[in-house]
C-alpha cells in the first residue's frame, strides 16, 4: 500500500509542487509539515513566492501538468459557487490537445484490445493520419469489411499510468489543502477530488462512453430532431471505441450555413429543448454542449458527439431547478428566492440578512426586466457570485445543470444572437406541468396517498390502545372509547383524495393536457366531475349520519 510518506518522495509529486511554485499556487501549503517542501516554494532568484496567487497562473500551471490536471480544471470551471467566477471564466479556457501517437503505437493498443495479430481483421481500411487528438485519446477515419465508414476512438498509450498516478497525488494534495489550505478549503477540496477522481476512472473506460451514447439513442429513438452515432460494441472495448460518422458542420463554423436567420433561429430553439427534454425528462443529459460537440448536419438535424461526459440528475435536483424555471416564466420573485435558498447548505455564521436581501435586490432587478431581454447567463453569473461571497455551498447537480444552460445558451447565440433561453424556459413550464399533472403520474400519486392513509387508518386504533395500556401501567388510567374512528379516518381520506382529483384536473385543463375538446383537456373534464361526484356524495353521507 501506498502511504502519503512514499508519495511525497515522488519525482511526480516533486514535479507538481515545483510548477505550483514557480506560478505562485503554493501558498497553502506553507503549514503543511512536509521534508524539503520548502525549497520548492522558492523563485529561480530564491525569493518567497508563496503569497503570489492569479487566475492566469492557475490556468498556466494546470496547463504545464498536462492531462489529468487540465481536466481537474475545467471541472473546477464548472464550479463558479466554489471557486469564484473570475477563476471559472479562466479555467473555462484550458484546451486539451495534445500531440498525437504514432500510427505504430495506434495500431499495437488496437491489436491488444481484441488480441489481434493485425488490426485488417477489426477494420478494412484505417488511416494513418487522425482527424483530432485530445488528452485521452486521439480519432482516426476507418471502415468496416461490411462496407460502413466509421470514426474510431483510440486511448493515448501510456495516459492510464499518468492519470491513476495523479489522482492518486490529488487525493493527498486536497487533503493537505482541507486541513491546511484556508480559504481554500471552503471550495471542498477533498469532496471536489473524489468527484473528479470517478469522472477520470469513468473516462478511461470507453464502454462508459458507449454505453452512453446508446442510452441517448434509445432514448431519442422517436425524435427527428437530434441524431447520435451509431455504435459497434464489436469493434468497441475498454481503450478503443467505434461509432458512425456524423456528418455535418460544428455550430463553431455556422457562418458558412446557407441559411436564413428564421432558419438559424428555429434550429437554436429546438436544439435546445432536445438539452432540456434530456435533463428534464430523462433525467440523463450531455455535460458539454460546447460548439465543438454539437453538430449541423445536411439533414438539418442536430448532431450531437463526445458523450463522455454526461451527468445524471436526481429527483430532488430536477424539482429544484424546474421551480426555478416556473418561477423565471412567471416571474414570481418570492418562488425564486425561496427556491434558491431551499437548495444551498450554509456555513455557520452566515450573514443571513445581507444574503436574502442580496439576493431580493439580485431577483427584483432582473425581473423588472421584459422577458426576452433577460440575460439567463448573467443571472446564473451574479448569482453563483453571491453564493461564493457568503462562503455557501450548493450541490454540484444543480452547479452542473446552471453550466450546462450557461454553454447552451452561448452555443444557440452563434445561430441566433437574440437567443434567450429564459423565453424558452417560458414556453418550456408548460411542459413541466403537464409531466406533473399526466394522467398516470396523478393515478401513481393517489395510490401512494390511498395506500399510506390506508395505513393510518388501520394503525391508529392500535396505537391508540397501546397508548392508553402503556399509560394503564404506570396507574394513569384513562377510559376512552373510540366508536368508527376508522369510518372517521376514511371520511378524511376519502375527502383528500377528492381535493388532490380536483386539483390535478384543475392543473389538466389550465395547461390543456391532450387529449382535448375545443381545447379542453378531457381526461381534466372527466376528473372535476369524478371529484365532484366523490365530493357530493360524501357530504350526503354525512348529513344523514348526523340525522340519524
Amino acid at each position: 500500500m501506498t502511504t502519503a510518506s512514499d508519495i511525497f518522495k515522488t519525482t511526480r509529486f516533486q514535479e507538481i509542487v515545483g510548477t505550483m511554485a514557480k506560478y505562485g499556487l503554493a501558498d497553502w501549503l506553507q503549514n503543511a509539515k512536509i521534508e524539503s517542501i520548502s525549497d520548492y516554494l522558492k523563485t529561480s532568484s530564491g525569493k518567497d513566492i508563496r503569497n503570489f496567487s492569479k487566475p492566469e497562473r492557475v490556468r498556466l500551471a494546470l496547463t504545464e501538468l498536462g492531462t489529468t490536471f487540465i481536466k481537474f480544471g475545467q471541472i473546477l470551471s464548472t464550479r463558479s459557487d466554489l471557486i469564484g467566477t473570475e477563476l471559472a471564466l479562466e479555467l473555462s479556457q484550458l484546451q486539451s490537445d495534445t500531440q498525437a501517437d504514432g500510427i505504430a503505437k495506434v495500431r499495437k493498443r488496437i491489436k491488444k484490445e481484441f488480441g489481434v495479430k493485425k488490426i485488417d481483421e477489426i477494420f478494412a481500411t484505417f488511416t494513418t493520419k487522425p482527424i483530432a487528438s485530445a488528452s485521452i485519446a486521439q480519432v482516426h477515419m476507418a471502415s468496416l469489411n461490411t462496407g460502413e465508414n466509421v470514426v474510431v476512438k483510440v486511448m493515448h498509450e501510456g495516459i492510464e499510468e499518468t492519470v491513476l498516478e495523479d489522482l492518486k497525488i490529488l487525493e493527498k494534495l486536497s487533503k493537505l489543502a482541507q486541513k491546511h489550505g484556508g480559504a481554500i478549503k471552503y471550495a471542498q477540496p477533498e469532496l471536489l477530488v473524489k468527484l473528479f477522481n470517478k469522472t477520470m476512472k469513468d473516462e478511461l473506460d470507453f464502454r462508459k462512453e458507449l454505453n452512453n451514447i446508446e442510452t441517448f439513442r434509445n432514448n431519442f429513438s422517436e425524435d427527428n430532431r437530434v441524431e447520435f452515432p451509431l455504435t459497434f460494441p464489436e469493434k468497441s472495448g475498454r481503450t478503443v471505441l467505434t461509432m458512425s460518422f456524423l456528418e455535418g458542420k460544428s455550430l463553431s463554423k455556422v457562418k458558412e450555413l446557407d441559411w436564413s436567420a428564421e432558419q438559424k433561429s428555429n434550429f437554436a430553439e429546438e436544439s435546445a429543448d432536445v438539452f432540456m427534454e434530456m435533463m428534464f425528462r430523462d433525467l440523463f443529459y450531455h455535460a458539454d454542449p460546447h460548439p465543438g460537440n454539437l453538430l449541423i448536419q445536411p439533414t438539418g438535424k442536430l448532431g450531437v458527439i463526445d458523450c463522455g461526459m454526461v451527468n445524471k440528475l436526481d429527483g430532488k435536483s430536477q424539482k429544484t431547478f424546474e421551480e426555478l424555471i416556473i418561477g423565471v416564466a412567471e416571474k414570481d420573485a418570492e418562488h425564486i428566492k425561496n427556491t434558491i435558498l431551499g437548495m444551498c447548505t450554509f456555513p455557520n455564521g452566515v450573514d443571513y440578512d445581507t444574503l436574502t436581501f442580496q439576493i431580493d435586490e439580485f431577483i427584483q432587478r432582473f425581473l423588472s426586466l421584459p422577458l426576452n431581454e433577460f440575460d439567463m447567463s448573467e443571472a446564473i453569473k451574479e448569482v453563483t457570485g453571491i453564493i461564493q461571497q457568503h462562503r455557501i455551498t450548493i450541490p454540484a447537480n444543480m452547479s452542473n445543470l446552471l453550466r450546462v444552460v450557461t454553454l447552451l445558451e452561448g452555443s444557440s447565440r452563434l445561430l441566433n444572437p437574440d437567443f434567450n433561453i429564459a423565453v424558452l424556459f417560458e414556453k418550456y413550464q408548460v411542459k413541466i406541468m403537464q409531466r406533473r399533472y399526466a394522467p398516470d403520474v396523478m393515478i401513481k400519486k393517489i395510490a401512494k396517498n390511498m395506500h399510506q392513509w390506508q395505513h393510518v387508518a388501520e394503525s391508529l386504533p392500535k396505537a391508540i390502545d397501546k397508548a392508553i395500556h402503556k399509560i394503564g401501567s404506570d396507574n394513569f388510567q384513562i377510559n376512552m372509547e373510540h366508536r368508527n374512528l376508522e369510518k372517521s379516518v376514511n371520511r378524511i381520506v376519502m375527502g383528500l383524495i377528492s381535493a388532490a382529483i380536483f386539483l390535478g384536473s384543475s392543473v389538466l385543463m389550465a395547461f390543456k393536457v391532450p387529449p382535448t375538446i375545443d381545447g379542453n383537456s378531457v381526461i381534466g373534464i372527466i376528473g372535476l366531475i369524478f371529484a365532484s361526484i366523490l365530493a357530493i356524495s360524501l357530504i350526503i353521507q354525512i348529513q344523514k349520519e348526523n340525522k340519524s
